[in-house]
């Protein structure tokens, strides 16, 4: 009783603050040098020193604990920026600080939680392959052995107690129902995996992952999130199964009548994708209105985009997201008039910073 006080307190704040936030506007566009600035900046006041390694600290904890989604975006991110040798060994020391720190933050079931506080219980799914994913990064970077042993110990506990041929993986704590994004990135993990560590089980699973993003296809020209929920939002879903999904079947390992299915389901997701933009280039959250034109599913759009449109197009979609970084702030949200504000996610800015960060850095790489 007292947790849903809490929330419903949480939710009058938030209601509060929208009323009286102000809102922005662009007078000019920032160089994207400006914008990655600002994400590494941001992100390294918030990077905290402990024993067990070093974390990013956000105002969003669970059991003192910080989100854990946060954490594998800016190892991912750190990765990213190692590889394409714009930090130097100094970040060689941050990602192996934060290599240690996640490990420390895995139950003693084998999995991670997702910490955050919610009227839907986020369960270990999603975060633990989010989590792998950034393990798999760290170690094609560091080569440590025991960190691969920690990674395939990790993926054979989530086959064995989440992983089901009707969800791939469950994503909401007690809810039996499939969740796209969680198969598609289970799947690009997995086919990750597969240079370093392969089994009949894993390839299995990776199968049945494709299929069901497959299976689940809307016949309007997306994927949809759930069972429960058959809408799409541009923020997760759409153009994050269309990313993932892309790398799980880039490689040898698919059967070729799955990949031209894959493909071609793929190919309708970019055109329903393309549909959702406004007449100035920024996406527009079809469902989520409160959201309105949302720096995340600007920034994910344009990453499943790369390459498979216009030149011309691809720029504009771009410097609408550098639009979002006004005065040393980034704003999250743009309305029908042009001004920028937060809303509804002002309290978790902080861990919005991260995915904006994780995914510029993937699509600038």
């Amino acid at each position: 009783m007292l947790y849903y006080f809490w929330l419903l307190n949480k939710k009058i704040r938030t209601k509060i603050h929208n009323l009286f936030e102000k809102k922005k506007l662009s007078k000019k566009v920032p160089s994207i040098e400006y914008a990655n600035f600002y994400l590494w900046n941001f992100i390294q006041k918030r990077i905290t020193y402990t024993p067990k390694g070093i974390f990013y600290k956000t105002k969003v904890m669970n059991n003192n604990s910080p989100m854990t989604l946060a954490q594998a975006r800016v190892l991912m991110g750190l990765c990213n920026l190692y590889n394409n040798g714009e930090i130097n060994s100094n970040g060689l020391f941050l990602i192996k600080e934060f290599q240690k720190y996640i490990l420390s933050m895995k139950q003693q079931n084998g999995i991670y939680k997702f910490n955050q506080k919610s009227w839907n219980l986020q369960d270990e799914g999603i975060a633990t392959i989010w989590v792998l994913l950034a393990l798999l990064e760290t170690y094609k970077i560091t080569k440590d052995d025991l960190l691969l042993k920690e990674i395939i110990d990790t993926i054979n506990i989530v086959n064995k107690i989440l992983f089901s041929k009707k969800n791939s993986l469950v994503h909401t704590l007690g809810d039996d129902y499939w969740c796209l994004n969680a198969a598609s990135t289970y799947a690009w993990f997995v086919s990750e995996l597969f240079e370093f560590y392969k089994t009949d089980e894993l390839y299995e699973n990776y199968v049945i992952s494709v299929k069901l993003c497959n299976e689940k296809f809307s016949p309007e020209g997306y994927f949809p999130y759930s069972e429960k929920r058959l809408g799409t939002y541009l923020l997760l879903y759409n153009p994050v199964v269309m990313y993932t999904l892309q790398k799980a079947v880039d490689n040898d390992i698919v059967d070729e009548k799955l990949k031209v299915e894959t493909e071609k389901n793929l190919s309708k997701a970019k055109n329903f994708l393309l549909k959702q933009k406004d007449k100035n280039d920024f996406f527009v959250e079809p469902e989520m209105k409160v959201f309105s034109r949302y720096i995340i599913s600007n920034v994910i759009a344009l990453v499943s985009l790369k390459n498979k449109i216009d030149k011309e197009l691809e720029k504009r979609i771009l410097d609408n997201i550098k639009s979002y970084f006004i005065d040393d702030k980034m704003f999250l949200c743009r309305n029908n008039n042009g001004e920028y504000y937060d809303g509804n996610l002002y309290e978790v800015n902080d861990v919005l910073v991260t995915e904006v960060f994780y995914w510029l850095t993937t699509y600038l790489k």
